[in-house]
């Protein structure tokens, strides 16, 4: 290496210009000015029934002990679900609640819960189940499921509330118990 230290090189201009004269022919330019790129949009999530689900939203259910109860108690609820939503690289967060009380604040705790993560597209699909040992021993009463979705829920004293406002759908269901013995549900308690 001829005019050079130890271990170093200089670029010759022939080979400066023949990196230029190869970037132009090949339609490419060098950029030298700082690129600013816009912002993915935000839009809250949006939850709809998943096709064929079994148990559409603000549908009323009926689950009758003796008949829908196998022996061991332990059947389930299944709840299909779409989350649509135009942040395809933002991971979404889901709480489902049974009955929640806004008067019990942090006492409130959800039956089922966890993380959508990104997705190529702007569809999401989500199963969830509540085991119908969650309602107890109440018959004729209707309980509410909700289900929320958002980009993230924040840490305050209801942790319901998503970080960023307005950033949430919430879905709900409506299910009725019953039994030999008591065999309807006031449909009014079902708002």
């Amino acid at each position: 290496m001829r005019g050079c230290a130890h271990g170093t090189s200089v670029a010759s201009p022939v080979l400066v210009r023949a990196v230029v004269a190869f970037a132009v022919l090949m339609g490419g330019c060098l950029v030298t000015d700082k690129m600013e790129f816009q912002a993915e949009p935000s839009c809250p999530p949006s939850i709809s029934s998943k096709l064929g689900a079994e148990h559409p939203i603000e549908s009323v259910s009926i689950v009758d002990r003796d008949a829908d109860v196998p022996d061991a108690g332990m059947g389930e609820l299944k709840f299909e679900v779409v989350i649509r939503d135009c942040n395809t690289r933002q991971d979404l967060q889901w709480q489902a609640f049974l009955d929640y009380r806004p008067e019990f604040g942090g006492r409130n705790v959800p039956f089922g819960g966890g993380t959508l993560a990104e997705a190529a597209v702007d569809e999401r699909e989500l199963t969830f189940t509540l085991p119908f040992s969650a309602f107890g021993e109440s018959v004729g009463v209707c309980h509410k499921v909700e289900l929320l979705v958002s980009g993230r829920f924040g840490f305050g004293p209801n942790l319901r509330d998503p970080e960023e406002e307005g950033d949430i759908d919430i879905a709900v269901w409506w299910v009725g118990v019953v039994d030999a013995t008591v065999t309807t549900v006031d449909l009014g308690q079902c708002r």
